[in-house]
């Protein structure tokens, strides 16, 4: 227990960290680069992230479970990790080698961009974090990625000066990542000894690794696709547009990574010892709690995006705002989607449920991606988004419905949307009055939040919230 406190102890600061950085590096990207050449990262990026999750197949999730398991074993576990890493190593110099013919005969233009993305895909080569996360070397990854992280950041500073410098990027965000992955390797020496590959046992390893690849290449779909669809269809400006937008949608999101990363080993613990009634007990607490936040993020994101926006990457990101007022709905619809899967879908074993959900929702982002994207740009791949997560979450809703009741969860729900919306009115109204960036958005943040934790207190304690009225009560007492 000790030790898995501290796991989630590394992994949470870990998080905050991943979560700082793009908030230091972003202005100043934003406005030395352009949109056009962070659109080309981007763009280039997700073609060589498509190659490299290939390469990878499911094994971070399947190696990750076999080193678990054999990890008291030195001879299993040296079995286990030079089988599922010959397998890796090989389908890596395949998707590398197919990588490079196109880069060479179907790209036309920034190809020594593209040239370079190849660093990403090779890395595939190297990429054994669930050698460490099966052993639970969580302080060791966190440690390293931190460093690396750091380093990166000030080489970012120090080296791209100008819209000229999109090879430097390219290069210290490629090299940065494959430098981390090179630090594992001692932990591998210490650990395992050497073993010569066996053809037939390396390929009784690729069934399992698909079933766990399939939802991974449809998640990606939704994170990757857009972007290079958007550059086809439209341009790399409007790519980094819509990157940016992103992004600022993804930290707010993250907010509720650290929650998940609790939660789900402590349901799947109590599902294991038949405590139903405590795993449900969490799932009402989690919906509840994770609909006052969300609602609360996604109408601020919402109300302050106009004015935010541009004031932090710079005023000619107008176009990011107007596609993030987009993308914010999808801090609600993920939030709600991400406990019912924590919560109930992966601890009582419903796999067919997410990756049927995944797969479909997927397919639907690239449909709407096909009609939209031509006629509305990155808008249009923003609704794409939206329109698919909310699939995903109908669709897991009601493949779950007569065993979760969500109905009796659903007045929380409908009560502080609407308080939401009233929110919002507020921040458009000290939008509109005050004209001023900082001063309106300082305002928006502070007015809207104390009027939104303040009515969200008043109605938890009149319908009698466990943990408020308990709170409340050691304060009066004291």
């Amino acid at each position: 227990m000790k030790n898995m406190k501290k796991n989630i102890l590394f992994s949470t600061f870990y998080q905050l960290f991943t979560m700082i950085i793009p908030l230091v590096t972003s202005p100043y990207l934003s406005r030395v680069l352009g949109a056009k050449n962070i659109g080309i990262y981007a763009e280039t990026n997700s073609l060589a992230y498509y190659f490299f999750i290939f390469a990878m197949l499911g094994v971070n999730n399947y190696g990750n479970r076999e080193i678990s398991k054999n990890k008291d074993d030195k001879k299993l576990l040296t079995e286990s990790f030079w089988q599922i890493y010959y397998m890796q190593f090989f389908l890596s110099f395949i998707f590398v080698f197919i990588y490079i013919l196109i880069v060479l005969f179907l790209i036309k233009r920034n190809t020594i961009i593209y040239a370079i993305q190849i660093i990403c895909i090779f890395s595939a080569l190297f990429d054994i974090n669930w050698f460490a996360f099966g052993l639970e070397e969580f302080k060791l990854t966190t440690i390293r990625s931190i460093t690396i992280k750091f380093i990166t950041t000030v080489c970012l500073f120090l080296f791209v000066r100008s819209s000229n410098d999109l090879i430097f990027y390219t290069l210290i965000m490629t090299v940065g990542n494959i430098v981390s992955l090179l630090m594992i390797w001692p932990l591998v020496i210490k650990k395992v000894g050497f073993q010569l590959p066996n053809t037939r046992i390396i390929i009784k390893h690729i069934k399992p690794n698909l079933k766990l690849f399939l939802p991974l290449v449809a998640s990606s779909v939704y994170q990757y696709m857009d972007k290079i669809m958007l550059g086809y269809f439209i341009n790399s400006e409007e790519v980094g547009y819509y990157n940016y937008a992103e992004n600022i949608t993804s930290i707010v999101m993250s907010v509720m990574l650290g929650v998940n990363t609790v939660l789900l080993p402590r349901v799947s613990h109590t599902v294991a010892k038949n405590e139903y009634h405590t795993s449900s007990n969490i799932l009402r607490i989690s919906l509840k709690y994770t609909s006052i936040l969300n609602v609360a993020l996604m109408f601020g994101l919402i109300g302050i995006s106009s004015r935010f926006i541009p004031w932090y990457l710079g005023d000619g990101y107008i176009r990011s705002s107007e596609i993030a007022t987009i993308l914010a709905f999808n801090i609600f619809i993920c939030g709600i989607s991400n406990i019912v899967r924590t919560c109930y879908i992966i601890p009582y074993s419903k796999d067919s449920i997410y990756i049927v959900s995944i797969m479909f929702g997927a397919l639907l982002n690239i449909v709407c991606n096909l009609i939209l994207m031509p006629f509305l740009g990155g808008v249009g791949a923003a609704i794409a988004t939206v329109v698919s997560y909310l699939f995903v979450l109908i669709y897991q809703t009601v493949k779950t419905i007569n065993e979760v009741p969500y109905f009796r969860y659903l007045k929380h729900i409908l009560f502080f949307i609407p308080l939401g919306i009233s929110m919002l009115l507020i921040i458009f109204i000290i939008m509109y009055f005050i004209k001023n960036q900082i001063v309106s958005i300082g305002l928006s943040i502070i007015i809207g939040g104390l009027y939104y934790l303040t009515i969200t207190v008043l109605f938890l304690y009149f319908t009698k919230d466990q943990y408020i009225t308990s709170y409340i009560s050691r304060i009066t007492k004291h």
